[in-house]
């Protein structure tokens, strides 16, 4: 089973909805803090590659 890489920073109420959501349905996930572990920008532009939408797909607003 693959697991869902979630960004996260714990002051986010959306981030915290996404990880509640994310526990009750039983979805396996690593949480990786935004700002300690910022991801690379190898990591950026694979993200930006599995939407269709660019940046407003991925971030929480």
């Amino acid at each position: 089973m693959s697991k869902v890489e979630f960004y996260t920073y714990p002051s986010c109420t959306s981030c915290r909805k996404t990880k509640k959501w994310l526990i009750d349905n039983q979805v396996i996930f690593e949480e990786r803090h935004l700002f300690r572990q910022t991801p690379t920008v190898e990591e950026l532009k694979l993200l930006l590659t599995l939407t269709s939408e660019g940046l407003d797909e991925i971030l929480a607003t």
